[in-house]
This record gives structure tokens, C-alpha cells and sequence, in this order.
């Protein structure tokens, strides 16, 4: 027995003339002839959807011929070999259809692997969203805070130097500074440990001598 040859084209299976000719033992003309005979009493819609008109070239160089052929549906196989009788026809009968079977469960199988793909590629495309989203507004937070410490750190300086103009101690001053330099340090430590990524060296605590 020849092999069974079933393929897809677009969103359809078809097997040929030529093949269900050479699998069931069949001169090519004779499978032709009953296809045509079959044709006239078919409406329209079923006839154009599982019977196409094809063409096919045989012979080397100067002796290649045109020859007809038709392309032919599951359901267009299963109707032409209603006519084909015997063990062996039978045999050929249900190798065609599961052929025709395994095309559509293959094709199944594939969309289901394409659907899981897709489903996992958008879970990876909302989680980056989301820890996009994340660090944005972790490092606005921490510009904000900056921000605050620069302009409080600079009043801060100013008062200082305005009161060592005037001979006064600074000590309680240098205290609030180191301590707010303190508090910026931790947050910044616990936003590292939250995005590594993005670690921040956090200032270090000085200690604080009074004057004499």
C-alpha cells in the first residue's frame, strides 16, 4: 500500500485524487471518472467546499504533460469511498479517516500550547507592568524625601552659621540634622531591601562632639 498522504491548507484537510487513487490499488482515471459521476448530484456548497478542481505536471522536459486531479475534504474522501468495496477498501477506509482524525488533533494540540504561551507571555507583560509601576513611584518617593532633607538640611546650615556668628552654641542644631540624616538612612535601607536593584547607600550616623 502506497502511503496515505493528508495535509492542511488553511482551514482545511485534503488528501488528492492521485493519492486515494494509488492507495487503493486504482488507475488515476478510473477515481477521476467517479468523482465526476458523483459531482452532477451534489448541491453547489458541498460540492465547492470539498471538491477542488486542481492541476498537476508528470514527465521531464519536453514530455511533461497537464494532467486533472481533485483535492478532496474529509468529508469529500469519505463520500467518493462510499463506493469502494471490499476488506481491503475498508482497511484503506479507516486508515484515510484517522489520518484526517490525527491533522485535527494535532491542530487542536497546537492551539493549546499557542493559548498557554499567550497566556504566559501577558502574565510576564502585567507583572513588568506592575513592578514598572512599582519603582516609579518607590523613586518619586525617595526624590520627594530628598528633596525635603536637602531644604531642611540647608535651613538648618544657615541657622547654624547665624548663630556661631553670634557665639551661641550648636549643638542642639547638629542633633537634629544627624538625626534626620538617621531617619533617611533607614528608609532608605528598608527601600533596598524591598528593590535591590535599585540600592541606595544610606548615610552613616555621626557622632556629635559639643563644644567646649
Amino acid at each position: 500500500m502506497r502511503e496515505i498522504t493528508v495535509w492542511q491548507a488553511g482551514h482545511q484537510d485534503l488528501t488528492s485524487s492521485r493519492n486515494v487513487a494509488e492507495v487503493f490499488g486504482k488507475e488515476h482515471k478510473n477515481v477521476l471518472r467517479d468523482i465526476e459521476e458523483l459531482l452532477p448530484n451534489l448541491d453547489n456548497e458541498f460540492r465547492s467546499l470539498n471538491f477542488e478542481l486542481s492541476e498537476y505536471t508528470s514527465g521531464e522536459g519536453n514530455f511533461q504533460k497537464v494532467y486533472r486531479e481533485y483535492l478532496l475534504t474529509k468529508d469529500g474522501f469519505t463520500l467518493l469511498a462510499m463506493g469502494f468495496t471490499g476488506k481491503r477498501a475498508l482497511q484503506f477506509k479507516v486508515a484515510y479517516i484517522q489520518a484526517f482524525n490525527q491533522l485535527l488533533y494535532d491542530r487542536m494540540a497546537q492551539a493549546e500550547i499557542d493559548s498557554k504561551i499567550n497566556q504566559t507571555l501577558n502574565q510576564l507583560i502585567d507583572r513588568q507592568e506592575a513592578m514598572h509601576d512599582h519603582m516609579q513611584d518607590a523613586m518619586e518617593s525617595i526624590e520627594s524625601e530628598l528633596k525635603k532633607a536637602k531644604r531642611y538640611i540647608g535651613k538648618a546650615n544657615a541657622n547654624m552659621q547665624m548663630i556661631q556668628f553670634h557665639g551661641h552654641s550648636s549643638h542642639n542644631y547638629r542633633q537634629e540634622i544627624h538625626s534626620l540624616a538617621d531617619s533617611l538612612g533607614a528608609y532608605c535601607q528598608q527601600h533596598n531591601r524591598m528593590n535591590p536593584a535599585m540600592a541606595l547607600e544610606s548615610p552613616k550616623p555621626r557622632k556629635s562632639r559639643r563644644r567646649g
